[in-house]
């Protein structure tokens, strides 16, 4: 019938189109098991054919099923009907940020803060697991109407530990807008990259536009490998020193420069919120270009999400047109770059002889590698020594000759490089005791020390759960440290289960909600036989993630007693055991008429009792005046 709806592995009622895309469709959905809304991605018709976009959409369903957390969207399920492959996500009613910037141009500083920090904590959370999104943009971060934040479509998602031939160094995958300098030169990425990518997304939050804009991904590639990025302050003077100082070290070229992880960057977005003073890191010095070593890319195909964070979320208002471009594949952009790039060293190096001897060029407050390569590209040659400073690390303080010398080529040029402060590792103090963690921290020389609680489903209440930064790494002895203590398992809701579900939708609905199920048979004259009747405790109760709740499950209705007076004994037996119940008996005296067969019965007859219950017949036994014999019969 043309009005039949279309139904996905005889489950997924298709209810309308949400996005399109390229390479899928997303979907509102209604699923008629568990009666709830979700978004049904599926893999565009001719992809479906394709065993290596399939293998792609499967890892996603994969890599994003096996994150839990309540910053990233949920996948249900996933397979194949027919030539259908497709993905089950948990549906957001709310909008994207990329909407919410078209609709307001940009944000104020607390609510770039707000949902920087809930995004950096589902990327934490992913990183945790050995998952690097990749395609961190506006479009894939949504947020509901009761204001949760939402980190959705690991299309492009890498396990990190992953060997496989699917993602490896040399690929190129991403938004040109938003991926990081070492994804644009296909280098292997980490979770660093991710780092950048939010970096991006909150500079274009607190600005309107992001840093680097252009005709074609190859221009903005190459921004974002060589150019400098534009203070977020140029373009929103009204922005917080502080923020700016956060989205400035998330957005440094050089990986080990930025924040190390996702966690370190949400603690400084709280510090901020909180109005105390960030961390930041150590920024590059103003105007200072990088030439990076290139690598090229090799050619590769992302399964991305239908255009935008739509995928999920119902948009408010459709966005203004304007395209941050698409999942790309670039190997020719690197090759482009480049060409580029050496085309401007060789420019250089010409531009500036005469008569043998050029002016040396002042490079100090510029970084090393930065110092080096002007002066390399002059015919310099290089040398280098570090001293401790209270300059930012790597930053150059002083050079001989100075600038504005006459040298010839091949000359020596040597620069003193700051070493930054003294740093120490981070000690390791996860499972100690509050005071003994704290001790460990003052006795590698850290003396600020926060403590913060958080829930925590492995630590014990009261011990410690880990630093911000993380143990193991190397920071400025000054720098304050978070000490996070476990406050006990977390706690989540019961799920309200309806009366009716089968045992098996229960135990899908507790498993969602991190919740064990155990069974437990009951009578109901109400429900029916193997439905739910109730959960114990009941819906909405707050309990320990990972606790046992009783499902109580309907055995049916509660048997009845059949009447058997006047009955022999072998009749009333037998009608007692068919119907479930074990049977005694005792004689009392009676008349001839009633020898042998059923006097009295208890419980009598009607009587609602459960299945297994005893029933005691007393049997006439004639003459006999006092009771002869007690026997027992029980059900086979």
């Amino acid at each position: 019938m043309p009005n039949e709806p279309r139904v996905i592995a005889d489950r997924y009622e298709i209810v309308e189109l949400i996005a399109r895309g390229g390479m899928s469709e997303v979907f509102l959905a209604q699923d008629r098991r568990l009666s709830r809304p979700v978004a049904i991605k599926i893999l565009a018709g001719e992809l479906s054919r394709d065993p290596s976009f399939v293998e792609r959409f499967r890892r996603e369903a994969q890599d994003a099923g096996n994150l839990s957390h309540a910053n990233i969207v949920s996948v249900f399920d996933w397979g194949q009907d027919g030539d259908t492959s497709f993905i089950v996500m948990e549906y957001i009613d709310g909008r994207s940020v990329r909407n919410l910037i078209d609709t307001r141009g940009h944000l104020d500083d607390i609510q770039v803060a707000g949902i920087g920090g809930e995004i950096a904590a589902a990327l934490s959370s992913a990183h945790a697991a050995g998952v690097v999104h990749r395609d961190i943009k506006p479009a894939n971060i949504l947020i509901s109407t009761s204001g949760k934040v939402k980190v959705t479509d690991f299309g492009i998602a890498h396990a990190s530990s992953a060997g496989t031939e699917l993602t490896r160094a040399g690929s190129v995958m991403g938004t040109a807008t938003y991926f990081s300098p070492e994804q644009a030169q296909g280098l292997a990425v980490d979770a660093r990259s991710d780092v950048y990518s939010l970096g991006i997304v909150l500079y274009e939050m607190s600005t309107g536009t992001p840093p680097f804009s252009g005709d074609n991904p190859v221009a903005i590639a190459y921004q974002q490998v060589q150019d400098v990025v534009p203070p977020p302050s140029t373009r929103n003077p009204a922005i917080a020193a502080g923020l700016e100082k956060i989205i400035l070290t998330a957005l440094e070229k050089n990986p080990d420069d930025r924040y190390a992880t996702a966690d370190d960057m949400r603690a400084d977005l709280l510090r901020f919120r909180r109005g105390d003073e960030v961390i930041g890191g150590v920024l590059t010095a103003t105007g200072v270009n990088v030439p990076t070593t290139l690598t090229p890319a090799v050619a590769a195909v992302g399964v991305g999400a239908a255009g935008a964070g739509a995928a999920v979320a119902r948009p408010r208002q459709a966005p203004r047109g304007r395209n941050r471009g698409t999942i790309i594949s670039i190997s020719a952009i690197i090759a482009v770059l480049i060409l580029v790039l050496g085309g401007l060293l060789i420019s250089r190096v010409g531009s500036q002889s005469s008569g043998g001897r050029i002016d040396v060029p002042d490079v100090t407050n510029l970084l090393e590698n930065a110092a080096k390569s002007k002066l390399e590209s002059l015919g310099f040659k290089v040398t280098s020594e570090q001293s401790s400073s209270t300059l930012p690390k790597g930053q150059v303080f002083a050079q001989d000759p100075e600038g504005g010398t006459l040298l010839a080529k091949g000359e020596s040029v040597n620069l003193r490089v700051s070493g930054g402060l003294g740093k120490e590792k981070v000690p390791p103090v996860e499972g100690k005791d509050l005071e003994t963690a704290r001790a460990d921290l003052n006795l590698a020389g850290f003396k600020s020390v926060e403590v913060k609680e958080e829930a925590s489903e492995t630590i014990a209440l009261g011990l410690a759960i880990r630093t911000t930064p993380a143990a193991g790494r190397s920071v400025v002895i000054t720098q304050p440290i978070t000490l996070f203590v476990s406050l006990g398992k977390p706690k989540v809701a019961v799920p309200q289960i309806a009366q009716g579900l089968t045992l098996s939708d229960a135990i899908t609905l507790l498993k969602e909600a991190g919740l064990t199920a155990q069974a437990v048979l009951q009578p109901s004259d109400t429900v029916a036989k193997d439905r739910v009747i109730a959960t114990d405790p009941p819906g909405g109760t707050e309990v320990d993630k990972g606790s046992v709740v009783k499902v109580l499950m309907s055995s049916g209705p509660e048997p009845k007693v059949p009447n058997v007076v006047g009955q022999t004994q072998a009749a009333a037996t037998s009608t007692l055991q068919a119907a479930g119940f074990n049977v005694t008996t005792t004689t009392i005296a009676s008349d001839a008429a009633s020898l042998g067969k059923v006097i009295s019965q208890t419980p009598t007859s009607g009587t609602a009792t459960t299945t297994g219950a005893t029933v005691t017949l007393t049997i006439g036994a004639g003459g006999i005046t006092t009771t002869s014999s007690t026997t027992t019969t029980t059900v086979p």
